[in-house]
């Protein structure tokens, strides 16, 4: 009798810990464990989650008389400023979508800023860049648990670019998180001659940075030459497909070279071919096979008063800016 009081009483005892098992609070559907806590706050350099739906990573923030993707060799889809005497304040930010459905940039934040020293919020335009960061897309939707490159455009009066600003990020419940921040606290890491990036997609190294009136490929008697009165200023580099899949040629590198602080000239990325026999000018039609090696070309024509004039040159290559040692 004993025996069977406490067979019946051990039953009840399992049948109550299953219910209780069975009743737990399921998690939602957008947890993430690794995920950034709700209550971080915003900040450069850092993940922040801004609802149930939104993780932003801002990464720098810099001025530019032009919105374009960081890849820019065929001057696609160029936003300009500088006709209104304005220039763009630019925030670049990694913007993930932490729900189940694709939703659009706008539905997920809206971007603010406001000068620090008073006055009207400035709302921001939003770009999504794509295909490898040589295309851009003005409020694009975002798949599901899909992170994307976004810019945040904000047009300021010429002259303002460097002025302090909070930065805020609203989403559509209301919520806000805000950072002060200045463009011209940002700079980019420097890359000199001999030197190697990479990450998961690509290996780069920069060969040479030089002015010549001639172009031409390694193993290549015939060459181009710049016309008269002008020169070619070039940058050549190597590159390495480290991904499983094929990429294009122009996907894999961008450089923008600015002289004298403003003027900018437009470039064009040649390839070599056949061994480096000859060089291509449709970096979009070609790719580079996995763990396969090519060398590239970025080709300025700018006048030859302009080889002693000072210069910025910019690489963006494995998912970063780089400022070029062209000395």
């Amino acid at each position: 009798m004993i025996k069977r009081a406490i067979s019946v009483l051990l039953a009840v005892l399992v049948l109550a810990t299953l219910c209780a098992c069975g009743s737990a609070k399921k998690a939602p559907e957008n947890s993430d464990p690794a995920a950034p806590a709700a209550d971080q706050p915003l900040a450069f350099q850092s993940s922040c989650r801004l609802s149930s739906d939104a993780e932003v990573t801002l990464l720098r923030a810099f001025a530019s008389h032009t919105v374009e993707p960081p890849i820019m060799n065929n001057f696609w889809g160029v936003v300009d400023a500088s006709t209104s005497g304005n220039i763009f304040v630019i925030v670049s930010a990694k913007v993930k979508n932490l729900g189940t459905k694709d939703v659009a940039l706008a539905d997920l934040l809206e971007a603010s800023i406001k000068p620090e020293a008073g006055g009207t919020p400035v709302i921001a335009t939003a770009y999504m860049i794509t295909e490898h960061g040589t295309h851009e897309e003005r409020n694009p939707a975002i798949a599901a648990k899909a992170t994307e490159l976004c810019y945040f455009a904000f047009s300021v009066a010429e002259g303002r670019e460097n002025n302090a600003y909070t930065l805020t990020l609203t989403t559509p419940d209301g919520s806000a998180k805000d950072v002060t921040f200045c463009a011209k606290d940002f700079s980019n890491s420097s890359i000199s001659v001999g030197q190697t990036v990479s990450d998961d997609t690509e290996e780069l190294t920069l060969d040479k940075v030089y002015f010549s009136t001639k172009l031409s490929a390694t193993n290549s008697d015939f060459y181009m030459e710049a016309d008269e009165g002008n020169i070619f200023f070039i940058v050549k580099v190597t590159v390495k497909n480290l991904s499983d899949s094929e990429l294009t040629y122009d996907s894999l590198a961008g450089v923008r070279c600015v002289f004298n602080i403003t003027e900018e000239y437009p470039g064009a990325c040649l390839f070599e071919e056949n061994d480096g026999t000859r060089l291509s000018h449709f970096p979009g039609q070609s790719s580079l096979a996995p763990e396969d090696t090519g060398v590239c070309y970025f080709v300025f024509e700018v006048p030859k008063g302009l080889q002693n004039a000072p210069k910025i040159v910019t690489l963006y290559a494995a998912g970063e800016f780089f400022t070029v040692s062209a000395s």
